[in-house]
């Protein structure tokens, strides 16, 4: 699979009629993410630059509870955007993952006001909540069917509590809301930002993060898939620690600094021998052993998942299937990781960093996060940065 460097995929792109406007700051883009809350600000929609970032690493204590790691990060917003050096007031977020609905339906044609409707009613229904509870993001995909009597859309809702637990958090930053968007939306925007969502080609982009996985398949800006599971790094750490019978933080340390994993070489972690006494005749103090092995049902798990992915968007789009595939987030990083599923995808894959792509010096502020290295987990942050604000 090539690793090459995000910037090739980059198309040539004009130069903006308006350079003062392309100056002007973006509003400050907000991604509560389950390994981090990350905090981006950039310049222009035309050709980006980068104006400050920063990010506020999640406890490990928290990684499981999606309600107090949200609740710890709306309470940390200010002060870590505090003397940051981002610009303005206006801001956007993103919808938290674990608190986001996905779902593809198939819904009676009709006008955009009763399709919508339809959409709200059916996720409500599936939730089982009254409709009104609920924030409604919807894409329609095309029609469906034999008689093509029904259209294919793909309903995003969350709870409108957690709407407004957002909202608070930027207003007690003295920030003013502009917009909020769902991943796969934000994801897809950012690709088209830095002019690698190719029209001509339909392309999955494979977010794989710590908490979940995120599959979007679009041609150009247009979204025609998209769907989170709920398996990500973390799952392949508890996986690992089952098989090992070690801490989950035992696990992912030696699952970060396996060369085999990572396809980096790193210095040797401590050995499972001094952490668990039944491991100590089998491993050696000295060494630990490959997590690649054990790691196989998982990788199998997570294989499948998106396989499905793909079939289920042949089925909707048989004459325009997917033809390459993006792997980003913060998981893209691990070489293995990535080997196994470009071998399930079977197309050609890269990696993709888009935040990379963009215009910065290295010098621009940042706050707990180091810009000048690779940043494939800030695709959805960048994106977010650049969509149309709808508030």
């Amino acid at each position: 699979m090539p690793r090459a460097s995000f910037s090739a995929l980059k198309q040539k792109r004009g130069r903006s009629s308006a350079p003062s406007l392309s100056r002007q700051p973006r509003p400050i883009a907000v991604d509560f993410g389950t390994s981090a809350l990350k905090v981006l600000q950039v310049t222009g929609a035309d050709k980006p630059g980068l104006i400050a970032a920063a990010a506020l690493d999640t406890p490990d204590e928290l990684f499981d509870d999606p309600a107090a790691r949200l609740s710890y990060q709306t309470e940390q917003l200010p002060a870590l955007i505090r003397g940051a050096g981002f610009k303005g007031k206006r801001a956007v977020c993103l919808l938290p993952v674990s608190f986001t609905f996905c779902k593809h339906l198939q819904v009676s044609k009709g006008n955009p006001a009763s399709i919508e409707s339809a959409t709200k009613i059916t996720l409500a229904s599936q939730l089982g909540c009254d409709p009104n509870m609920l924030v409604l993001r919807h894409i329609a995909v095309g029609p469906v069917g034999a008689d093509q009597g029904k259209i294919e859309v793909i309903g995003m809702a969350t709870a409108r509590s957690t709407v407004d637990v957002l909202m608070r958090s930027l207003h007690a930053s003295k920030l003013e809301p502009v917009g909020v968007q769902p991943e796969s939306l934000a994801s897809l925007a950012g690709f088209n930002a830095v002019g690698a969502a190719p029209e001509n080609a339909t392309t999955l982009y494979l977010d794989l993060g710590f908490g979940s996985t995120k599959a979007t398949i679009g041609r150009g800006g247009r979204l025609m898939f998209a769907r989170t599971f709920d398996y990500g790094g973390r799952a392949l750490d508890k996986s690992l620690a089952s098989k090992w019978k070690v801490s989950i933080a035992r696990a992912h340390e030696a699952r970060r600094n396996d060369a085999e994993f990572t396809g980096v070489n790193r210095a040797p972690v401590m050995s499972l021998g001094s952490l668990n006494s039944k491991a100590e005749s089998a491993v050696s103090s000295h060494k630990t052993p490959s997590v690649m092995p054990d790691l196989d049902e998982a990788f199998e798990i997570l294989s499948d998942e998106v396989a499905l992915c793909i079939r289920y968007h042949r089925n909707l789009f048989p004459n325009q299937p997917v033809e390459r595939a993006v792997f980003t987030g913060g998981e893209s990083t691990n070489l293995g990781l990535c080997r196994r599923l470009a071998s399930t995808v079977r197309v050609a894959v890269q990696t993709g960093d888009p935040l990379g792509a963009i215009s910065k010096s290295g010098k621009e502020p940042s706050k707990g996060v180091e810009i000048n290295a690779p940043l494939p987990g800030w695709a959805a942050a960048l994106g977010l940065s650049v969509c149309p604000t709808d508030l």
